[in-house]
């Protein structure tokens, strides 16, 4: 009977050992929570059909731009991968997938949109709340991608999907905006069509007789094989004098980041 418990003791002590390492296992394989969350941008963002309304191809590059900067930590007065703050991401994005120059911080980017009423939200839109205090100035933004949810950087967890219908954004939030650079009026493009400027009659092509024609006196520049025209803008060169631009003018205290951002949020 003795060895008959000492073999059922020895069996309880291994089983719960067993599920001790699974547990322990189970914890490594956690994923972060700072990895990239289920939501995906949609691949046909639902806009509206006027020219008031936000163009939908342009807001699909911005939702699959915004999605690719999640994860990035939040650095105040940051404007790129490195770190960013609320302002400093969205002024970054939408320079690089829009062509569009958004103020530096989140006060001013309100003044610079068209306000829209909450219920008419589209993706591709601002949104904004108080900073420090419920009822106080702006102090934060974000871009709303649809289905009650914007990506922004959070001070604590960085650029991330967040919902404004939770109670502590929706008791901070003090309004919307729409920038009008990326509506179909503002583009010159109209729903459905991918095209970027309406279409243009040529101007009649007016033949002029050879001997009429005088050499110019200056001679005519040529590239050479390898030149780059100047008309050919590399984006990763625009990045690194947009980068520039933002650092000099810190330096001299001509960049106002957003001040109530960094430790608030989240």
């Amino acid at each position: 009977m003795k060895s008959l418990r000492y073999v059922i003791l020895l069996m309880c002590a291994l089983s719960l050992a067993g599920c001790g390492s699974h547990r322990k296992a189970a914890t490594v394989a956690r994923p972060s929570s700072q990895s990239r969350p289920a939501w995906t941008p949609p691949k046909a963002p639902v806009t509206g059909s006027t020219a008031d309304s936000n163009d939908a191809d342009v807001v699909a590059r911005l939702l699959s731009g915004a999605y690719e900067w999640i994860g990035t930590p939040y650095r105040y007065g940051g404007t790129d991968r490195k770190g960013a703050d609320c302002s400093g991401f969205l002024q970054r994005l939408f320079a690089d997938v829009a062509a569009v120059n958004l103020p530096r911080n989140s006060r001013k980017q309100a003044e610079y949109c068209r306000p829209v009423e909450r219920g008419r939200l589209q993706p591709g839109d601002l949104v904004f709340f108080n900073g420090s205090r419920i009822g106080g100035e702006i102090g934060h933004v974000g871009l709303y991608v649809g289905d009650e949810r914007m990506v922004h950087a959070s001070s604590s967890r960085g650029v991330t999907v967040s919902s404004i219908s939770d109670k502590y954004y929706t008791d901070r939030y003090c309004g919307s905006g729409r920038v009008e650079a990326i509506t179909y009026g503002g583009r010159g493009t109209r729903p459905g069509s991918r095209r970027e400027l309406p279409s243009v009659k040529p101007e009649p092509v007016v033949e002029v007789p050879a001997a009429a024609v005088r050499p110019s006196a200056a001679p005519s520049a040529t590239v050479e094989e390898g030149d780059v025209p100047p008309a050919v803008v590399v984006q990763s060169e625009i990045s690194a004098l947009v980068d520039s631009a933002f650092a000099a003018a810190a330096r001299a205290g001509d960049i106002e980041p957003d001040t109530v951002c960094s430790s608030w949020m989240d």
